[in-house]
């Protein structure tokens, strides 16, 4: 199995990535990509080099020497950078912290997908591609968590709950059985969702209210390395 990872992304998710690696020693991160305007190149951070932007990836590894792992929050950049390197013929690591209660039933089915320190899955729970799902966060029975989707720390989702794809649960949020998180929709911190939240909509307080609808968001490579 090849476990040289180089991570796309060399912000606050590259640390979550590294400090897993730090508790696993079969992930051996090879360096850091700077996906956004390249000033970090050759910094350091937490002993990993930013080794170049993404033009340079094909340069420095082929597909047969690596695998990646893309950690940033912007969830539509992710799915921007998945889709050029996954035409590149490259393939995605999963980052699975050792400290993480994961219950053998559940299908963890997807790839690039990162899990933090303590946090629990529970059984019959189902976790998509490029999926995040930060410290301490709870993930009951029966629930579903779309592609590309960000859990923030804490977060409690009860059984039955189905995060669409492209979705944000901020911090210490809960979510009660059996709800429906819609597409490209965010959660704020610290609510409660009592009720369905449609695709593309922000939500927020307790009970959580619709706050406003989210924007399209088109991105591409080539914009984000002219930046």
């Amino acid at each position: 199995m090849n476990n040289n990872i180089l991570v796309l992304g060399c912000g606050s998710q590259s640390r979550y990535v590294i400090d897993i690696a730090d508790y696993d020693n079969s992930i051996n991160i090879l360096g850091l990509i700077d996906v956004e305007n390249g000033n970090s190149v050759n910094n350091i951070i937490n002993g990993k080099k930013v080794i170049g932007k993404i033009r340079d990836v094909e340069k420095l590894f082929s597909p047969k020497e690596i695998k990646l792992v893309v950690a940033h929050g912007n969830n539509s950049l992710k799915q921007v950078l998945v889709k050029h390197f996954t035409d590149l013929n490259y393939l995605f690591s999963n980052v699975i912290s050792p400290l993480a209660t994961i219950s053998k039933y559940a299908l963890l089915s997807g790839e690039g997908i990162i899990i933090c320190h303590n946090v629990t899955i529970q059984p019959n729970a189902k976790i998509g591609s490029h999926v995040i799902i930060h410290s301490n966060s709870v993930i009951e029975h029966d629930c579903t968590i779309g592609d590309y989707s960000n859990i923030a720390p804490s977060v409690t989702l009860a059984g039955y709950v189905s995060v669409g794809k492209k979705s944000y649960v901020y911090t210490g949020a809960s979510i009660i059985p059996r709800i429906l998180i819609g597409d490209e929709s965010v959660v704020g911190a610290g609510s409660v969702v009592l009720q369905d939240v449609p695709n593309k909509t922000i939500v927020a307080g307790v009970p959580s209210k619709i706050l406003k609808f989210v924007k399209d968001e088109t991105l591409s490579v080539s914009i984000i390395e002219q930046k």
